[in-house]
């Protein structure tokens, strides 16, 4: 029982010191940029999870499935 409060101090203290030396690194302004990469980075993933959903559900059930999320999401004309 005592080496899982010992276990336990030890993850406490980790995440502690994680944070710390996370928050002196201007983690708000670096999220900006990984924003920035994320959105070009959507076209190119879209096509890879279209194709491997294609592979085992079908190219148009996979793609007629697509089109409704994003439809439902940002509207019709969107999609």
């Amino acid at each position: 029982m005592r080496k899982m409060v010992d276990v336990v101090k030890q993850f406490g203290n980790l995440l502690k010191q994680t944070f710390i030396k996370w928050k002196g690194r201007g983690p708000f302004r670096e999220s900006a940029i990984i924003a920035y990469y994320a959105i070009f980075s959507l076209p190119g993933l879209l096509v890879l999870i279209l194709t491997v959903a294609g592979f085992f559900f079908g190219y148009e059930a996979a793609s007629n499935h697509l089109k409704e999320q994003i439809s439902l999401a940002m509207g019709p004309e969107t999609a």
